[in-house]
């Protein structure tokens, strides 16, 4: 299976394991992580205090590892069965988890009006 690795796609250097560079602070290597395991989904624990699921699943040659997220829908359709989801790859997370973050600590930011 490919290495999905952020550093490594990066190319940024590793010393002891992790990634570094002089811009960035540093990310342990995930290369080993790619097995052929993660082909069958995995649930993962739900997000502490909440009702959001998380499935670890194998999303293709081009997409690599994924996650899905899931949660009880507000409004149940025929095309929701009752659940909305998300899915995503590994650096689709991390993008969204710094968006996440922001918004977290009050700070988002607001996309700009494109009328100027």
């Amino acid at each position: 299976m490919n290495n999905q690795c952020d550093g490594c796609i990066r190319g940024i250097p590793v010393l002891n394991g992790v990634h570094r560079d002089e811009q960035f602070f540093g990310m342990v290597c995930s290369k080993d992580r790619y097995k052929e395991e993660y082909k069958m989904g995995t649930e993962l624990r739900n997000v502490p205090t909440t009702e959001i699921s998380q499935t670890r699943f194998y999303g293709g040659d081009d997409r690599g590892v994924c996650i899905q997220i899931t949660q009880t829908a507000h409004r149940y359709t025929p095309e929701n069965r009752g659940f909305d989801y998300i899915q995503l790859t590994r650096k689709q997370a991390s993008l969204l988890a710094g968006e996440l973050y922001l918004f977290a600590d009050s700070l988002e930011v607001v996309k700009e009006s494109e009328d100027g």
